[in-house]
């Protein structure tokens, strides 16, 4: 089993994470014990979805899982289409570079942190798989390396 963890990004950690600090300094941290649980819990909480996403390829399956939990299970024969998606709708992706898996039944978005690998083996499991990923930036400009860089 190939294990892949999620790319994060600094631009939505950034936020993620700085909301969470503003409000624990708005509502006071910790002044009491409920708070101080409620707190912990939702640090927790979030620590687990933030480094907790992973893509795990077995030899027919595509599980994509948060912590403990598994969010989907994809046949990898099902999947039809992979392409590049900025995409900011809620998915199981630390990162707002993602691929948008397109499989039947559905699609998905996620954002593997060794994105070559992850679509080399998929293909080598399904050569039909229609990959759509441009992953080349020596065209690009600086702005562009940079905005990259932060999603």
């Amino acid at each position: 089993m190939n294990v892949f963890s999620s790319r994060k990004s600094i631009l939505l950690g950034s936020f993620l994470w700085g909301v969470i600090l503003l409000v624990f300094i708005i509502t006071g941290g910790f002044i009491n014990l409920a708070m101080t649980l409620t707190w912990i819990f939702i640090f927790s909480f979030v620590a687990v979805i933030w480094f907790g996403i992973r893509y795990q390829i077995g030899e027919e399956l595509l599980d994509i899982k948060v912590g403990p939990i598994r969010v989907i299970r994809i046949k990898i024969k099902e999947i039809s289409y992979l392409e590049r998606s900025f995409n900011p709708i809620s998915s199981p992706a630390a990162s707002l570079k993602r691929l948008n898996i397109k499989f039947k039944g559905g699609e998905i978005l996620i954002s593997p942190k060794r994105e070559d690998q992850f679509l080399q083996k998929l293909k080598s499991i399904n050569p039909e798989i229609n990959i759509d990923v441009s992953s080349k930036l020596e065209n690009d400009s600086l702005l562009t390396r940079f905005v990259y860089s932060i999603l």
